[in-house]
């Protein structure tokens, strides 16, 4: 599903910018910004619901570390170092692999969980 709004929103982002603001240095900084960001919404999706699969499994504290892991550890220096560096499509990019990030280390971690599960 996620794949699908982010083919829906990516030919689409300075329609959805646009219905929000027509400053036009406005419109060039956040529609670009929003089709990088498409690039996250399936990641995003997967530690989601990898996350959640997780919490059902009974591991509760585990995607609690990997979550503060993937956006404390990761995307918050990473977004102050490419902030500086790319602008707002380095804050976007920080997002993008701390999803990317935290979908692997969620889906790895259900890995492991599930082969314990009676």
């Amino acid at each position: 599903m996620t794949f699908i709004v982010a083919l829906l929103v990516w030919p689409s982002a300075h329609l959805i910018v646009g219905a929000y603001n027509r400053d036009p240095v406005l419109l060039a900084i956040a529609a670009p910004a929003l089709v990088l960001a498409t690039l996250f919404f399936v990641a995003d999706g997967i530690q989601v619901v990898a996350a959640q699969a997780n919490r059902a499994a009974g591991d509760v504290w585990w995607p609690t570390i990997m979550h503060f892991v993937a956006y404390g550890a990761v995307m918050m220096p990473l977004g102050w170092i490419l902030a500086h560096r790319m602008g707002v499509d380095g804050l976007v990019w920080a997002v993008v692999i701390a999803s990317l990030a935290s979908s692997v280390l969620l889906t790895g971690r259900f890995v492991r969980v599930a082969r314990r599960l009676p």
